[in-house]
C-alpha cells in the first residue's frame, strides 16, 4: 500500500487544495483544468473536519455538453483516502444553469481498514455576476454495498476586486456516514500570476467539531 501511506506528504509536498471554482459550468472541448492544493492545520489541536487534507483536481472537455475528470483527496484528519473519476452533464442553460454531476470511487478507510466503492450523484447551479459568481453544490454519496450514506451541500461567492485579484467565500457542509455534520467557511483570495495560472490562498475555518483552522494553498492551471 505504498501509494496510500505516501499520499499524504507527496500532495502536501506540491501544495495540493480543493478549488474553489465550483459550480454548473462545463468546460469547452479541449480545455483541460488542473488543481493542486492542500489545507494545513495551524494548530495540533485541529483533526477534524479541518486537518491536512490534500487533493488534486482535475476537469477536461470531452465534448460542448460533457465534462469528464478526477478527484484525489485525503479527508477526516487523514483517515480516508479517496480516488474519484467523475462525469458532468448540463441540464439546463440561462441566466442560472443547472448540471448533474455522476461520480464513481475506492475509498480507503483506515479506521476500517477496507477499500470501499463509492458512488455519488451530485446536483450544481449557478449564477454569473457582472463582477463574479455565486454557485451552490449539493451531492448525495452511497458507499456500495452498505447501508451508508453521506450528504454535501458548498455554497460558493466569488468577485472580482481588481485586475488580478479575486476573493471567495465558501460554505462547506455535509454530514458523514455516521451522522456526524459538520460545516467549515472557506474564505481566500486568487491571484493571477500569469494567464491560465492562479495561486490560491486562504483559511478554512471549521465551525463544528474542534473549531479548528487550517491555511489553504493551491495552484490553479487551464490549459
Amino acid at each position: 500500500m505504498f501509494g496510500f501511506k505516501c499520499l499524504p506528504l507527496l500532495l502536501a509536498v506540491l501544495l495540493v487544495a480543493a478549488p474553489l471554482q465550483a459550480g454548473p459550468w462545463v468546460r469547452e472541448r479541449g480545455a483541460l483544468f488542473l488543481s493542486f492544493g492542500a489545507n494545513v492545520a495551524l494548530t495540533d489541536a485541529a483533526t477534524r473536519p479541518v486537518h491536512t487534507d490534500p487533493t488534486l483536481y482535475l476537469e477536461y472537455g470531452l465534448s460542448e455538453r460533457v465534462t469528464v475528470g478526477f478527484d484525489l483527496y485525503v479527508a477526516n484528519g487523514d483517515q480516508e483516502e479517496t480516488a474519484q473519476a467523475f462525469l458532468r452533464l448540463p441540464l439546463a442553460a440561462g441566466d442560472t444553469p443547472v448540471a448533474a454531476t455522476l461520480t464513481y470511487g475506492l475509498r480507503h478507510d483506515r479506521l476500517r481498514a477496507s477499500l470501499e466503492e463509492i458512488a455519488r450523484l451530485g446536483v450544481s447551479t449557478g449564477r454569473t455576476l457582472p463582477k463574479g459568481w455565486l454557485a451552490a453544490d449539493a451531492s448525495a454519496i452511497l458507499v456500495v454495498g452498505e447501508n451508508r450514506r453521506e450528504g454535501k451541500l458548498d455554497l460558493t461567492w466569488g468577485r472580482d476586486i481588481g485586475e488580478r485579484w479575486t476573493g471567495v467565500l465558501q460554505l462547506q457542509t455535509g454530514i458523514g456516514t455516521a451522522g456526524d455534520a459538520y460545516a467549515k467557511a472557506a474564505p481566500a483570495l486568487l491571484y493571477d500570476l500569469r494567464p491560465g495560472t492562479r495561486l490560491e490562498i486562504g483559511l478554512v475555518q471549521a465551525l463544528t467539531g474542534d473549531l479548528g483552522t487550517g491555511l489553504r494553498l493551491a495552484t490553479w492551471w487551464e490549459f
